[in-house]
C-alpha cells in the first residue's frame, strides 16, 4: 500500500488500498449482485446499494488502516455502492453527501474487463481540481469538505465503494 499525501487538497490517494484477495472476492459479489437486482436507482442516476453487511464488513475491516493513514481515531458509519448509468458526455456521480462525516474513502472495483480506469475529479475549498486516474482496490481518502466527482466516460462497467467514516471526538464535545 503507497499513499501520495496532499495535505492542502484534503485528500489522500492510496494506491493498493485493498488486498487483491479482498478486491476479487469484491468483484464476484458485486456480480452476484447485479444479477440478483440488488441495485436501486438513486437521485443522482446511479445504481445503488447501501448499508450492504458485506460492504459494512470491509467497512470495519479497514477502519484502522484509515484511521492510522488519516492521522486520528474514526469510528465506521457506514457503506455506499453505486454503479453509474450516466451516458457519455454527462457529469457522472458528483457528491458532497458526506458533509456529516469525518472522513469518506472512494474505492474502485472494475467488475467489466472493458472499462477505462476510473477518475475522480477532486476540489477543496480555494484549491485547483484534482484529477485522479484510480486502479481497482486503490482507496481516495477525502476530507468532509471535498467534491468528488468521478468521470462519465471511466464509470460504466464499475462499482464505486464508498465508507464513510466519523470522527468519534467530534461528537463527544
Amino acid at each position: 500500500m503507497t499513499a501520495f499525501l496532499h495535505f492542502k487538497q484534503k485528500y489522500l490517494h492510496v494506491k493498493g488500498l485493498l488486498p487483491d484477495p479482498v478486491l476479487q472476492y469484491l468483484k464476484v459479489y458485486c456480480d452476484i449482485l447485479r444479477a440478483n437486482d440488488a441495485f436501486r436507482r438513486d437521485s443522482q442516476r446511479a445504481m445503488t446499494v447501501v448499508d450492504d453487511p458485506v460492504f459494512d464488513a470491509v467497512l470495519c475491516w479497514i477502519n484502522p488502516s484509515v484511521g492510522r493513514l488519516a492521522g486520528f481515531d474514526l469510528a465506521p458509519d457506514h457503506s455506499y455502492a453505486c454503479i453509474s448509468i450516466s451516458a457519455r458526455g454527462e457529469t457522472a456521480l458528483q457528491s458532497r453527501d458526506w458533509t456529516d462525516y469525518g472522513l469518506s474513502v472512494v474505492v474502485p472495483i472494475r467488475i467489466s474487463t472493458n472499462t477505462e480506469p476510473p477518475v475522480l475529479h477532486l476540489k477543496a475549498p480555494d484549491r485547483p481540481e484534482a484529477r485522479i486516474e484510480m486502479s481497482d482496490g486503490d482507496g481516495c481518502l477525502l476530507g468532509n469538505e471535498v467534491t468528488c466527482r468521478i468521470d462519465p466516460d471511466s464509470s460504466d462497467g464499475c462499482v464505486h465503494l464508498f465508507l464513510h467514516f466519523i470522527d468519534p471526538l467530534a461528537f463527544s464535545q
